[in-house]
């Protein structure tokens, strides 16, 4: 798993800043489509995919069943819950959070509809991020309390 997670983050970060955001010739809507393609390939190979794509499904719902209101409402829901990952990858993704009450007031739909996607990516980038992270540390880990081991081993391990 740590070897497939390990190429999966590769292709996201590389394809993310290859494929994805130097297109300038695509829509912002096929960068986001684009870049959430990418992010769910590698989720689906980690153990975190479940959570996110669990989370994300009432914004996929409404991809299909568009209502304004409720994309307005669940966009600044996971705005809010993910406010600082979103500004953290304002240098990958060219987004930050704009905290104003009747930000999508004047926006058309089409715009909406793109933020909505954009927070599918969030989430599943966010749960790739965090696995990835996991896995590093744990990498990392693995060392010392493989020394640790060999103590127990030879030692109670008391203090």
């Amino acid at each position: 798993m740590s070897d497939i997670f390990n190429k999966s983050t590769s292709i996201i970060v590389q394809s993310a800043a290859d494929a994805v955001f130097d297109e300038v010739q695509l829509s912002e809507s096929e960068r986001t489509d684009k870049a959430i393609k990418i992010v769910r390939t590698a989720l689906d190979k980690a153990h975190a995919g479940a959570m996110a794509i669990r989370e994300a499904k009432p914004l996929h719902n409404l991809l299909t069943e568009y209502k304004r209101q409720d994309a307005i409402a669940l966009i600044h829901k996971f705005v809010k819950k993910y406010s600082k990952f979103i500004n953290a990858t304002t240098p990958i993704t060219g987004r930050w959070v704009i905290n104003e009450k009747d930000y999508y007031a004047d926006k058309t739909n089409e715009f909406i509809k793109n933020d909505v996607k954009f927070t599918i990516f969030i989430i599943y980038f966010a749960a790739i991020t965090e696995e990835g992270v996991k896995m590093a540390i744990t990498k990392a880990l693995k060392p010392v309390f493989g020394v640790a081991k060999e103590m127990l081993k030879t030692n109670s391990g008391g203090m």
